[in-house]
Parts: C-alpha cells; structure tokens; sequence
C-alpha cells in the first residue's frame, strides 16, 4: 500500500543528485565528453560527498587528456533553483497523481470486484454457517421468543382497541403500543447482528430497548398523564433539531427551513413551556413533573422505573455506542487473552447481548398486557418469562463450551 509513497521519498531524496548529474552532464558535454547516466550518477554523487572538482576522460584514441570540471557557487545555485522549483510544484504535481491514480484504482477494483465479491460473501457464508451451528440454541430460543412477543403485540392491539379502556387512556394506549413494536422491531435488528457475529453492535441496539423498557414502565406507572406529556415532548425535540438543523444547513448546501414552518415550531414550543413549565424543555423534561426532578437524566428514570439494577450493562452498552476510549479498546467479541484488533464479525460475546435483549423484550411485552389482563394473556407472559430464563442458560452456555474449545486450542498450541 506503500508503493507510491515509496517511490515519492525516493525521488525526492535523489533530486539534488540527479539535478547535479543533469548539471555535470551538460558540462562534459561542452568539451565533446558523453557520460552514461550511471557515470554521471556516481559523479554527481562524489560532488555531494564533498569534491569541488571532478575529472573525467576523453576516451578518443587521439586525445588521452583527462578534462577538469569545477563546480562553482553558480552551479549549485542552479541545482538549489531546481530543488525550489520542484518544491514549488509538489503540491500540483500530487493533486495531478493522486487523482490521476485514484480513477484508475477505482477502475481496476470496479473491474474485478464481481469476483472478488463472490469470494468475500463465500467466507462470510461460511463463518455464518459455523456460528450458527455454535449459538444456534440460544440463537433460536431467541427467535421463539420474539415471535411470541410479536404475537401478543398484535393481540393486544385488536383486543385493547375494540375495548373501552382504549378510550379512556388513548394516549397511554398509543405510548405503550407503539414503545412494544419498536421493541419487536429492535429485537429483530439484534437477531440480525447476533447471526452476523456482531455482538458489540447488537449490545448497542440493547441499550435502546432498555431504554425502550424504562419508559414504558414510567408510562405505565404514572398513566394517561404521564403519555400525554412524554407524546408531546416530540415538540421540544423538533425545536431543538430545527435549530441544528439552520446551524449546519449552511454548510452543507442545504435549503434551510421555511420562517413560516420555524415559526409553527417555535410557537409550539412556547406554548408546551407555557403549558408545563421550564424544565420540560430538558432532554427528559416529560419526566420532569412525575419524577419531581428540574432536569432528569436518564439514570432517575431508570431509577424511579426501578431498572436501575441494569445500570451496569447500560454503561457497558453506552461504550458501544460512542467513541469513549472503553469502546475503543474492549470488544466483547474477542477473548480476554486475544492481543487482536477486532475490525469485522466474531463468534464471541453473543451472550450478553442475547440476555439482556430476551429481558428487556419480555418486560415491554408484559407491560403492553397490563392493558389487557385477560387470563390467556397473563398465561402468555408466564411462558414468556420462563423462556427468557431458557434464553439465558442456552447463551451462558453456549459461551462457555467456546471459552472451553478456545482453551483447549490454546493449549494444544503450546505444546
């Protein structure tokens, strides 16, 4: 990857003997002497080795004199001209090469990508194939268990909508509903990432279906105030990223928003401060009244929803999600004991990710049926939490016949 740069280096460092070389050819030639390129070469370079003065031969049958060529200040002024001009058009002279090259870089790897492509998703393929046959209990169990879900959602919708209690609480109805199939949805895109090998990326998507779980059971707890508040907050949010938005249109060549468009914005976001006060204005400030808290972080609502006891895989998973040095340097999917740089998928680290995705699922169902309590529902989520223990035992499991089969490879390797 190297080889460009390389060759720049060395032209660069060799410039002041090949500008000296040119020099001293042209000086042998006014006296009818032709040197090779080598030999004005290894002139060139006895010059830089500290000779002012340098003799070559006629080589003529019939003129055996040896001819003396000074060099003076003129001519290594000459050679320093050279260097400068040279200096002055590197930076055209690599915008032209490096672009030059990168087309014709492009070109060859679009040519053989189709192939090259056939290879890479034929390994991928593979190392799927295998991770599957490792994790596939836990793998599946997982699936059983979304499908479920995904089924006492679509239950409790048709049930919950032809019932009254759907009219009375609209709002923590629509919260509530909506918070499962994002749910569902997320435990789809971690299933997605689990079968990939991606555990850090799925441990990430956990992370929003915690917070998912927090909130439906703040909603849940606190009843059709509560959702009525946190629906609205959305008006706060639509402030704040228009205003980003105006900041950064600029620069990007956007077109910015219309001043009648910001000024519904703004307006809506006078009238919710109006309506609740300063401090729901704040990221979490739908929260802010229930939890009697000016500014609540997400801690006092995983607090009050009393889920705080996840407060450490939450921080775990918040490395995964932003560019802290502990994402940076520790990756679930390698081994402890692994001095490696992950930069794609791993058969390791599936369990934690897996775990907490079966809980958190499971919890957001069970709240969604506190609106529909009915005894086949109840029955349901009963099954649903005795599968997530099975989800569990089969990750933690699966995970320690790997660290097995990896210490028994390490072994054998020693001997």
């Amino acid at each position: 990857m190297k080889t460009l740069q390389r060759a720049f280096e060395q032209t660069t460092n060799e410039l002041p003997q090949t500008l000296l070389a040119e020099l001293i050819g042209e000086k042998a030639a006014k006296h009818g002497i032709s040197l090779s390129a080598k030999k004005r070469a290894a002139l060139a370079k006895s010059v830089l080795n500290g000779r002012a003065s340098i003799t070559v031969d006629r080589w003529k049958w019939w003129d055996r004199r040896n001819v003396v060529l000074d060099l003076n200040a003129e001519d290594f002024e000459k050679v320093s001209e050279g260097i400068g001009k040279f200096t002055e058009q590197v930076p055209a002279l690599i915008e032209e090469l490096t672009d030059r090259m990168a087309t014709e870089m492009l070109a060859d790897l679009t040519k053989r990508w189709r192939k090259q492509s056939k290879l890479v998703r034929g390994d991928l393929s593979a190392f799927r194939s295998r991770l599957y046959e490792r994790w596939k209990k836990p793998i599946e169990l997982l699936r059983m268990l979304h499908t479920m879900c995904l089924e006492v959602g679509t239950s409790i919708n048709a049930e919950v909508a032809r019932s009254r209690s759907a009219k009375k609480t609209p709002h923590l109805f629509e919260v509530l509903r909506r918070s499962h199939a994002r749910a569902c949805q997320i435990t789809s895109e971690i299933l997605m990432l689990l079968e990939g090998g991606f555990a850090d990326g799925a441990l990430a998507r956990w992370r929003t279906l915690h917070e998912l779980s927090v909130v439906a059971s703040l909603v849940a707890d606190h009843g059709e105030d509560l959702a009525v508040r946190y629906i609205q907050h959305e008006g706060i949010e639509s402030k704040r990223a228009a205003d980003e938005y105006q900041q950064c249109a600029p620069r990007l060549g956007y077109e910015p928003i219309a001043e009648d468009e910001l000024d519904r914005i703004r307006a809506e976001f006078d009238n919710l401060i109006q309506k609740y006060g300063k401090p729901y204005g704040t990221p979490n400030g739908w929260a802010a009244h229930h939890l009697n808290h000016p500014r609540p972080m997400f801690g006092d609502l995983d607090r009050a929803a009393k889920i705080d006891h996840l407060r450490a895989h939450y921080r775990m998973a918040s490395h995964k999600v932003h560019a802290n040095p502990k994402g940076v340097f520790f990756q679930l999917g390698l081994s402890s004991e692994t001095p490696r740089i992950l930069a794609g998928p791993s058969n390791s680290g599936l369990s934690e990710p897996g775990q907490g995705t079966a809980l958190s699922l499971v919890h957001v169902t069970s709240i969604l049926v506190t609106l529909q309590p009915t005894l086949d529902n109840n029955v349901t989520v009963r099954a649903l939490v005795r599968l997530v223990d099975m989800v569990a035992e089969a990750f933690a499991a699966a995970e320690a016949q790997l660290t097995a089969d990896e210490t028994a490879v390490r072994s054998a390797r020693r001997r």
